[in-house]
């Protein structure tokens, strides 16, 4: 198929995402570190995670990919759309910090700091943000071996804090996650700070002073579920969520974060009663693009492409569920009244949580009064066990973006299942043991080649029978000429979930005890089909997608909503722009959790200060 000419759009002065290749080269020291994950010919298009599309309209190959970038939006609206996920990401655990009687105060914060500022020297830091500046603080004598950095790792006598010195940049040590966290929240302060004096200026854009401790471990041993029982807030990446936030309990479906009622199972792009799925809005600068595709449609310059109809077009409607109306409310009450909307929203957020009763706050101060903390002391700290929830507050991963929506035409597409990807097996508990989800699935498609497509790669130079340790990784975009595409856990949680949900196709999802700040707008069965739930037949795989092909036959509306909602949750939050600005909008819940983190930051450059380390 010839390729389509590019179509170009204004788009006035729109906030575009800062630029992976600035991501990689302030990074590469780390990126490096990764052994051959990323190609240095190809970037991230030849790494598999999806090249910087073209514009609307364009194909990325002969595959006849139809591809909407998603690099351009408008800030302040980006911002807005935080509130639909505000409560979804973080409201779980704002409302259990919030609930505790003592509340958090430094000491608990400083204790969190003692126990884990060593734990982990490559997954796990403790960061101060000081005049917008980030500082990692490090164990003294973390430049030579971990050994020797650990030796002494609790509070020093007199003091809250133990030995650290400070760094401005994350070490040779900084595992890539974390290195693209601080990069991606930089740049986002910078474009900020650049904007101002143009029309699409933002105002004043910082952080405000705070000390917290970050981990982007994957979680997967069991000594890395560092969020158990905590006295304060760790802010991670990803972590084991085990309660089904789809119950009663949960947001209104309706409304896009997708709760089922009374707990009843729905079916794919279908809610319990039965009605379908509602997407959330596109942003206004995608939903152009996206318009820009669709008018080549009915232009001659796409018909034949599109001929069938892409299982995701259109994607123009506007649902009538009132998000208009209170889109407008925030424009009036919150943007026109602040300088910095998106602070004004968080702090409002987190203000409304119910706060413990008057009684219990009384009893907690008065047992501090007396010297008795209502907070367990560190050697009564009870060992955390696997039904202890993690009330971590979750940032993005930054490494994996959404960079486009992608369309095929659903007759075009091949009818299998298909991944590409590493041979991982979990590190984590399964019930499915000692059986690997990535690993069987790659056998079994080797038993039904009709039905599967399972490209795995080995982790070294010695190959498992069946896989291929150079098999060249698959661009995102590529993935949407199939029809239905398997997310599959590989040590732990699959990051590029994410990615996937930009493309019109279905997903089929192992099911994971794992979760990301986006993962509660989702509903297992209803957006996504689940596998790997029964560990009396590990090949049910096969029978979801039996179950799957019935419905594409017989409720083709239902998979379009699904289909739909996936590709709308993409645009809204899982592209760069989005991401960064929900990692601030996270970070700043964080911040109004704890009253006195002000002369907490005092205390500990007091304490730097004296101890020979000051910044």
């Amino acid at each position: 198929m010839a390729r389509e000419p590019v179509q170009h759009v204004g788009f006035g002065t729109a906030a575009k995402a800062p630029p992976e290749e600035e991501l990689r080269k302030a990074g590469r020291a780390v990126l490096k570190a990764r052994k051959g994950r990323i190609k240095r010919t190809g970037g991230k298009g030849a790494g598999g995670h999806g090249g910087r599309p073209g514009a609307a309209g364009s194909s990325s190959s002969s595959s006849g990919v139809q591809q909407v970038p998603l690099d351009e939006y408008d800030w302040r609206e980006t911002e807005r759309s935080m509130e639909e996920l505000l409560d979804p990401a973080l409201g779980r655990e704002v409302r259990y910090w919030r609930s505790r009687p003592a509340g958090i105060s430094c000491d608990d914060l400083a204790a969190e700091v003692v126990r884990l500022h060593a734990k982990s020297l490559v997954y796990v830091r403790t960061v101060l943000i000081r005049n917008n500046r980030w500082y990692f603080l490090n164990p003294v004598g973390f430049s030579v071996p971990a050994d020797a950095a650990r030796a002494n790792p609790g509070a020093v006598p007199g003091s809250r804090w133990p030995l650290l010195e400070a760094t401005r940049r994350c070490s040779h040590y900084c595992h890539y996650q974390m290195s693209s966290l601080w990069l991606g929240v930089k740049q986002l302060m910078d474009a900020a700070r650049a904007s101002n004096g143009s029309t699409a200026a933002v105002g004043p854009y910082s952080l405000p002073d705070m000390l917290f401790v970050l981990n982007v471990a994957d979680n997967s041993p069991s000594d890395q579920h560092y969020g158990r029982l905590a006295r304060a807030p760790i802010l991670s990446l990803l972590k084991k969520w085990d309660e089904p936030w789809w119950q009663p309990a949960a947001r209104n479906s309706s409304a896009g974060a997708g709760s089922a009622t009374a707990g009843a199972a729905g079916s794919l792009g279908r809610l319990p009663g039965g009605q379908l799925l509602q997407r959330m809005p596109l942003p206004s600068r995608v939903r152009e693009r996206v318009a820009a595709l669709d008018q080549l449609r009915g232009s001659g310059g796409s018909s034949d492409t599109l001929a069938a109809g892409s299982v995701a077009l259109p994607l123009l409607e506007t649902p009538a569920d009132g998000r208009a109306d209170a889109s407008a409310v925030w424009e009036d009450e919150v943007a026109r009244s602040s300088s910095d909307p998106l602070r004004e929203l968080v702090r409002g957020f987190v203000a409304r949580m119910p706060a413990p009763p008057a009684a219990a706050v009384a009893e907690a101060q008065a047992a501090a009064a007396a010297g008795e903390t209502a907070a367990a002391a560190p050697q009564q700290r009870r060992k955390p066990t696997d039904t202890d929830l993690e009330y971590d507050l979750l940032l993005p991963v930054m490494h994996y973006n959404a960079q486009s929506l992608s369309f095929v035409p659903w007759a075009n597409k091949t009818d299998k299942a298909f991944f590409s990807g590493s041979a991982f097996r979990e590190k984590y508990r399964t019930t499915h043991a000692p059986l690997s989800v990535r690993p069987h699935v790659g056998a079994l498609a080797a038993r039904h080649p009709a039905d599967l497509d399972v490209r795995l790669r080995g982790l070294g130079q010695k190959t498992t029978v069946g896989w291929a340790a150079r098999m060249p990784p698959v661009p995102i975009t590529e993935h949407a000429t199939y029809r239905w595409l398997l997310a599959m856990d590989g040590v732990s949680a699959f990051s590029r979930m994410g990615l996937l949900m930009g493309l019109d196709s279905v997903l089929l999802k192992s099911r994971s005890p794992y979760i990301e700040y986006y993962s509660r707008l989702q509903v297992p069965g209803v957006h996504y089909l689940e596998f790997w739930t029964d560990p009396t037949d590990p090949d049910d795989l096969l029978r979801v997608l039996a179950a799957a092909r019935v419905t594409a036959r017989e409720d083709p509306a239902g998979l379009r909503a699904a289909v739909q909602a996936n590709q709308a949750l993409a645009a809204r939050y899982n592209a760069r722009l989005p991401r960064q600005i929900y990692a601030r909008a996270a970070l700043l819940a964080y911040r109004e959790l704890i009253p006195d983190m002000d002369e907490c930051v005092d205390d500990l450059l007091r304490h730097m200060r004296r101890t020979g380390h000051e910044i």
